[in-house]
């Protein structure tokens, strides 16, 4: 019976040689590849078993880095050839340059009506801080522009220099001139006055006597001394014979007159005499200058001085005498003449005299008997408004309309 059990007991399967159980870790790939089947012959199974361990050796070699290793999840960074950065930079600037030439530097005059065009829409317009006076067909008597041209008694047309846009062009009368406001910033309501381009002349003041409105200016009344120009008053008559109307010199400036009779003529041509401040203004501009036109010297050719015996610029053979009106260089900022010689000129206003003394008066500028120091806007004279002498006249002035 025990032989019956183990005959029918299976006998345990011998195990293969290199063969190993499923439940066997696998050794090393170098290992297997030393375990090789005997040398002498292989049986089938041996042949087989180096067959599976071939193909578990290719299973479980370690893959290729490049071939492959997963995907990295960071980006690919790209990199750009430095040649190809130059490259568009020089397009770049080769391109600006381009512009530049065409359309930047082009002239706004001259070349096709296109390229006009374009240089205009692009000119700027006028800034607060410089307001462009109107064009006129006359010249500009504004103080920052040159004066109109002497020796002509037509209307001039000044620009109104007030500060304000598109202000109408203010027309002054036949024989005067435009004097705008002062101030930098004068805006609308602001006003300026027109002053007579020069003295008024005998011609002119004969026919307020021919009218009855003024008194003839033919002879002398000096009460006090005139600085420089006569020390004694007695010496006084002497010197009718320089007063122009008694002379008949029409187109000289009328001398030898009273303030009185100064204010009366300019009542007379609907005027008035300009005051202190706007004799000042006239001559001198906004500038201050020390002569009407500047500060250049004094000449002969320029002003009407001089002429007083034994002085700078009178001939050996003539006598004292004033010059005709609009004929020197003596020319202010505004274009007003003989501001600076000829004769001296009253203004408005009369102080009161003291303690019982006359009233008197004041004159401006200096005369044809005076030298060059006294041809300065700032010289100023108080006289005795009574004073008539050849070396006083005067010029007239009224109110410019209001600025817009």
């Amino acid at each position: 019976g025990a032989h019956d059990e183990r005959a029918r007991a299976p006998a345990p399967a011998p195990a293969a040689a290199g063969k190993s159980r499923p439940d066997e870790t696998l050794p090393a790939v170098g290992a297997e590849r030393a375990r090789a089947a005997p040398a002498g012959g292989k049986s089938a199974s041996g042949r087989g078993g180096a067959a599976a361990r071939a193909r578990r050796d290719e299973t479980v070699e370690p893959p290729s880095e490049q071939a492959d290793a997963p995907p990295s999840s960071a980006p690919r960074r790209f990199r750009v050839p430095w040649t190809l950065l130059v490259v568009v930079a020089a397009l770049a600037g080769a391109t600006l340059l381009y512009l530049e030439l065409q359309y930047g530097n082009r002239p706004s005059t001259g070349g096709s009506g296109r390229s006009s065009q374009v240089t205009e829409s692009v000119r700027p317009t006028t800034s607060p801080s410089s307001s462009t006076s109107p064009t006129t067909s006359g010249p500009n008597t504004s103080a920052s522009m040159p004066p109109p041209d002497a020796g002509t008694d037509a209307a001039v047309d000044a620009s109104v220099d007030g500060g304000t846009e598109g202000g109408a062009p203010v027309v002054a009368p036949a024989g005067m001139v435009y004097v705008p406001p002062p101030e930098v910033d004068a805006g609308p309501g602001a006003r300026g006055y027109f002053i007579d381009r020069t003295e008024v002349t005998v011609k002119d003041y004969r026919a307020c006597v021919k009218a009855g409105s003024c008194e003839p200016a033919t002879e002398v009344t000096l009460l006090e001394p005139l600085p420089g120009v006569l020390d004694n008053v007695a010496f006084a008559p002497g010197w009718t014979e320089v007063c122009n109307d008694k002379r008949g010199a029409l187109e000289h400036p009328a001398n030898c007159v009273k303030h009185s009779e100064a204010r009366a003529y300019c009542k007379f041509v609907q005027k008035r005499l300009p005051t202190a401040a706007e004799y000042r203004l006239a001559a001198a501009g906004v500038q201050a200058f020390e002569f009407p036109w500047g500060a250049e010297t004094p000449s002969c050719e320029r002003a009407c001085f001089g002429l007083n015996n034994q002085a700078s610029c009178l001939a050996a053979d003539a006598k004292p005498a004033t010059c005709e009106v609009g004929t020197k260089k003596d020319e202010s900022p505004y274009g007003a003449l003989d501001l600076a010689g000829n004769v001296a000129e009253w203004v408005e206003g009369v102080d009161e005299g003291i303690d019982g003394g006359a009233p008197h008066a004041l004159v401006f500028g200096g005369s044809f008997a005076d030298e060059a120091p006294e041809l300065k806007t700032t010289r100023m004279l108080s006289l005795p408004a009574v004073t008539k002498f050849p070396t006083i006249g005067f010029r007239c002035a009224k109110p410019a309309p209001p600025l817009p």
